[in-house]
Parts: C-alpha cells; sequence; structure tokens
C-alpha cells in the first residue's frame, strides 16, 4: 500500500470511529485500523495529541520519535525495531520516565547517535483529552453507580497470551458485592481473536468495554474517561494502564496469575527478565485489595511511567 493510500484509509477509520464509545466494542474492532506506512508507533493510542498538550509543543513525524507504550526492559529493541531512534533526522525522543530515559541515553551513545535529546514527560493519559464532557460523564456515573474496573492481561502484536479466566472471575467474585457494576476492558486484538472469551465475561455478568484499536486516535481519551468513571481498578498483567490509574488517583489491585504467552507459530514466547523483576515489584505494592493508594505504589509508578504535577 502506498503511502498516500494508507493516510486515506486511516483516515477514513478515524471518521468511523470518533463517535463510537467504549461500549462499542464490536464496531471498534470489526474492521482492521491501519496507520499510515512508515508511522506505525508514533501513531497508536492517539498519544500525538497527549504529548501535544503535555509538552506545549507540536510532534514533527521526520524530527521527533514518540514511544507509543511503557516499556519495562533495560534493553532498546522495541524502539530499534520500530525503526525511529536511529533515523538520521531524528533529534527529540519522548518516553515516560527517568528510568526508561536512561536506557534510551545509553543506547544513544553507545551507538554515536548524537544530536538526539530525550525527554521524559510522565503518564501520557494526564495529556489526553476526555472522550466525553462532564455532563455525559456524570450521566454514565449515575446509571452504573460505583464501577470496578477491570483490564485483563491482553495480546499483542504478534503474540497471544493465555490465562485462566474463570480463576479471574473468582478473584473478581471476592469484592464485587462493594460495586454496582463491573466494567471489564478488554483489548482490540482479544475481542477480535477470542470470541469465546468475551462471552465468558459476559456470563459473568461484566459490562464489556473497549478502548479501541490501537491505531485509534480516541483511544487514550476513551480510557481516560473509563478510568475517571472507576471507583477501582482490577488486574492480572502489567501494563500502562496501572500508572494511569494511579496518577488520576484511582486505586489499583493486582491479581497474579500464571500467563502462558506464544508468537503467531504458536511457539512459546519467552517473558524477559526485567520484565519479571518488575511484575514481582508490582505484586509486592499493589498485591492487597486496597482503596488506599501508597506512598510506595506512588513511587513505584513514577520510576517507571514518570513524575506528574499533583494536587
Amino acid at each position: 500500500m502506498s503511502f498516500l493510500k494508507s493516510v486515506l484509509v486511516y483516515s477514513k477509520q478515524v471518521i468511523r470511529c470518533q463517535s463510537l464509545d467504549f461500549f462499542h466494542y464490536q464496531e471498534l474492532t470489526s474492521e482492521d485500523f491501519t496507520p499510515p506506512k512508515h508511522f506505525n508507533s508514533v501513531f497508536l493510542y492517539g498519544n500525538l495529541k497527549a504529548l501535544k498538550a503535555l509538552t506545549g509543543k507540536r510532534f514533527n513525524l521526520i524530527t521527533d520519535y514518540l514511544e507509543h507504550g511503557l516499556c519495562f526492559t533495560e534493553t532498546i529493541e522495541s524502539a530499534r525495531t520500530m525503526g525511529y531512534v536511529n533515523r538520521p533526522l531524528i533529534k527529540n525522543i519522548y518516553t515516560f520516565g527517568n528510568r526508561r530515559k536512561e536506557v534510551i541515553e545509553g543506547y544513544l551513545k553507545r551507538n554515536g547517535l548524537k544530536g538526539r535529546k530525550v525527554n521524559a514527560i510522565g503518564p501520557y493519559i494526564l495529556g489526553a483529552s476526555n472522550f466525553y464532557d462532564k455532563d455525559k460523564l456524570d450521566e454514565i456515573k449515575s446509571k452504573y453507580g460505583k464501577i470496578l474496573l477491570v483490564y485483563p492481561c491482553h495480546s499483542f502484536e504478534n503474540n497471544n497470551v493465555s490465562y485462566d479466566a474463570d480463576y479471574l472471575i473468582e478473584e473478581i467474585g471476592k469484592i464485587r458485592d462493594g460495586f454496582d457494576s463491573v466494567f471489564l476492558c478488554l483489548y482490540w486484538k482479544d475481542i477480535k481473536q477470542s470470541p469465546e472469551l468475551v462471552e465468558l465475561y459476559k456470563k459473568a455478568g461484566f459490562y464489556i468495554v473497549c478502548n479501541g484499536h490501537r491505531s485509534d486516535p480516541y483511544f487514550l481519551s476513551r480510557q481516560k474517561d473509563l478510568i475517571q468513571l472507576s471507583d477501582l481498578m482490577l488486574t492480572n498483567g502489567i501494563g500502562t494502564h496501572i500508572g494511569y490509574s494511579v496518577c488520576m488517583k484511582k486505586p489499583v489491585w493486582f491479581v497474579k496469575q500464571p500467563m502462558h504467552y506464544v508468537d503467531d507459530k504458536k511457539k512459546s514466547v519467552e517473558i524477559h527478565k526485567s520484565v519479571i523483576e518488575a511484575e514481582d515489584r508490582i505484586q509486592k505494592a499493589f498485591g492487597d485489595f486496597s482503596f488506599e493508594i501508597t506512598k510506595e505504589q506512588v513511587e513505584l509508578v513514577e520510576e517507571y511511567w514518570g513524575t506528574w504535577k499533583r494536587d
């Protein structure tokens, strides 16, 4: 597909999805959502709009690079694979926190890539606009009451995850009586490839919601609404959603359980040691059910997600 055609296809999908909220999980994931050719990484999740709000600077597709997600590893593979960090014209690199900033700076220094500034801008979601205005959010909150938001571990590009969903439902059941509604947010890929999982969670009485396709520029806005509407977030997988919840003053309960990852050829995927170490730290900090956000939790989030202004 040519670059021009890829831009037109992307624009068509943006128009199609801009009025679909998080309840429209089927429509949000019914079609492939392809970002413009050669710029797949920086067009993910609607991060570009958040970046502008956080930095006051307009993103330049030629000279700027934005890491699309939080990386728990101590390696640079994700950025290098995307093909941006080492492009000749790159001048500015944006990421979450200082921990990742130091990893990237070390890579640049070792490879003689000069003239590049690495910027840690904190949790991207704080720069995102809401999908709905306050009146609509108040209306939804009034209808669904006290909300438990659940983020199950999800598959990602070229890798699929499996886990004991019945066990997760049992864990949710332990605290379910304390909430009026359970919103279970599934990733676009799992909705498309695992309809049986969707039905299992629906039969458990959960409301299925979705942030949208990863290439949807309104992904982060839908996620911001969901976290804002929630009273507590429960998850069995590490990811951006944990830090996003904490920086938005929403408590998190992390339920650890075995995960099995396979690639598209059904071959087991080995999890990087630093990811396992990060999961252990998150388990220690968030492993107990509580509505309190502790100092330890905030410090851990700041280390990986970066700092933010707090009231």
